[in-house]
């Protein structure tokens, strides 16, 4: 049974609000892009009930997947073996809104190597977005842990990692460690949906972060709870470096600690966050 670490939190004297552009100073490298071919279509049946009064892009969780050679959904994996060309993740939503941009955003080992966005036309019905991602002169992609963040436009949807490659047999000797967490009531240990939790960059407090305007540039890393609570931090922390976090969620006190830090935890590290209204 994996531990779970102890976060101790204060209750934040002023409000927070969502942070998702974390993006925005991202710059896409010349070395990987989105696979030629025609968009991924799913292979399985799904939901396609019409939906009334489509406001707003709702995303599940990001399923990582190979493909066939027409360009369908082979099968979902946990993991892709070392000299895989290509990696496949997607989600299903719920309706597509006017106006809606699907930001992607690649990182390898906690480190953002692409992005991309695209417009989705809209439509009343449920379906799938799905981005494959290769190098551009075909190679091999480099072993390690890949992670992707889907936005529309600036608003996180939802995140997913996977390996490429045998991992560590080891992982606590590594220098980074994932984050993987629940947010709960307090009162009633129930999940909380919508929390987001942000990770500042070394040295950012969260009174300074929240006087200094919330500035995106202050952000390490950022993640939402789905509906069982569950959140993972699209990019891993650096071991026995100390990292301030916010926690902020609608109906609840925010709350944020700066002496959050990981040690010599195995990796994913698991935290539960108690939120009281």
């Amino acid at each position: 049974m994996r531990a779970t670490i102890k976060v101790t939190f204060m209750v934040l004297a002023a409000s927070v609000a969502l942070v998702a552009s974390v993006f925005s100073a991202y710059a896409t490298p010349s070395g990987l892009a989105r696979a030629e071919g025609p968009a991924v279509a799913q292979s399985a049946p799904h939901s396609s009930a019409p939906t009334a009064d489509c406001t707003d892009l709702q995303a599940s969780d990001v399923a990582w997947v190979t493909l066939t050679a027409d360009h369908h959904i082979g099968k979902q994996v946990a993991a892709y073996p070392t000299g895989s060309t290509d990696i496949t993740p997607y989600f299903q939503y719920s309706c597509a809104p006017a106006n809606t941009t699907v930001v992607s955003v690649f990182s390898l080992n906690g480190l953002t190597v692409f992005t991309d966005k695209e417009a989705l036309k809209p439509r009343t019905l449920a379906g799938l977005y799905g981005y494959v991602l290769e190098p551009i002169d075909g190679s091999a992609l480099e072993d390690g842990e890949w992670g992707v963040q889907y936005f529309n436009d600036k608003t996180l949807l939802t995140t997913g990692s996977v390996a490429v490659g045998n991992a560590s047999s080891d992982p606590a000797q590594t220098n980074t460690a994932a984050v993987q967490g629940v947010v709960q009531d307090q009162a009633s240990q129930s999940p909380i949906e919508g929390a987001v939790i942000l990770v500042l960059n070394p040295g950012v407090k969260p009174q300074d972060f929240i006087q200094n305007g919330k500035q995106d540039s202050d952000v390490y890393t950022a993640g939402k709870s789905d509906s069982q609570g569950a959140f993972t931090l699209p990019k891993k922390l650096v071991r026995h470096q100390v990292f301030a976090m916010i926690v902020v969620a609608q109906g609840y006190k925010p709350l944020g600690s700066d002496t959050f830090q990981v040690n010599n935890e195995a990796d994913p590290v698991s935290i539960t966050i108690a939120m009281t209204k």
